[in-house]
């Protein structure tokens, strides 16, 4: 949910346990969840978005919160995944 904690009925969970399933190293950034343990295990919480995504293979917008303007998603360029429509730039799913 948008600019909230509340992590209840989230699908970033179940893209977790996929993406991890298929061997992808997790990271996630969130200004309002301070730890996270989808399938009770802890995934590292980075707090410098911009050098994460650098050095990310692919950035995977789960939730649209407003610290994420549009133009913070325009620096992801191709690597950004974007399941929310927020962007103009980067992929749609």
């Amino acid at each position: 949910k948008e600019n909230i904690a509340d992590q209840r009925e989230s699908p970033a969970r179940e893209v977790a346990g996929a993406l991890r399933h298929l061997g992808a190293v997790l990271q996630y950034w969130d200004p309002y969840v301070a730890t996270w343990e989808p399938g009770g295990v802890s995934v590292p919480r980075v707090t410098d978005l911009t050098a994460a995504a650098e050095a990310a293979d692919c950035v995977i917008l789960l939730q649209h919160h407003r610290e994420l303007t549009d133009e913070v998603l325009s620096t992801f360029g191709a690597r950004l995944l974007d399941t929310r429509g927020a962007a103009t730039t980067g992929r749609r799913l």
